[in-house]
């Protein structure tokens, strides 16, 4: 880095992890500041991507984890019940329902508010596409 910029300079990494259990504004945790030490245990972290999706993920078990993989199974029922067929009226919602996990981006709280509104939004594009009128689109649990 010292290659590339001039002057005196530290590099800090600012991170919320959630693990510290405190929580900050609109019950987001807070982001704090690490200091170059913090490279070694990202470095680590890096390493632990093989442990992704098997027994021994240390984050395997936590809410937002637990959260994405429902997610999944619940897109691959959505993805096969299209496969079944639809009218061909209905294709635009169709093509939205596919999109829609585009829509449930970020992390912790922000992952968490947008997987809620991306299920509002399924629920109205299942009801359109089974052709129910507007009106008897059956609300989504808040």
């Amino acid at each position: 880095a010292k290659e590339t910029f001039a002057g005196d300079f530290r590099i800090s990494y600012h991170l919320a992890p959630p693990t510290l259990g405190t929580e900050g504004k609109e019950g987001r945790p807070p982001k704090r500041r690490f200091g170059p030490w913090f490279r070694l245990p990202l470095g680590l972290l890096s390493h632990g991507k093989i442990l992704r999706g098997t027994r021994l993920d240390p984050f395997g078990r936590a809410a937002e984890r637990r959260m994405e993989r429902a997610l999944i199974t619940q897109y691959e029922g959505d993805m096969e019940r299209l496969l079944e067929g639809f009218p061909e009226d209905r294709r635009a919602v169709a093509l939205a329902l596919a999109a829609l996990p585009l829509e449930i981006r970020g992390f912790g709280p922000v992952k968490i508010a947008n997987e809620a509104e991306a299920a509002k939004r399924r629920e109205a594009l299942l009801a359109e596409l089974d052709g129910l009128p507007e009106d008897r689109v059956p609300e989504a649990a808040e």
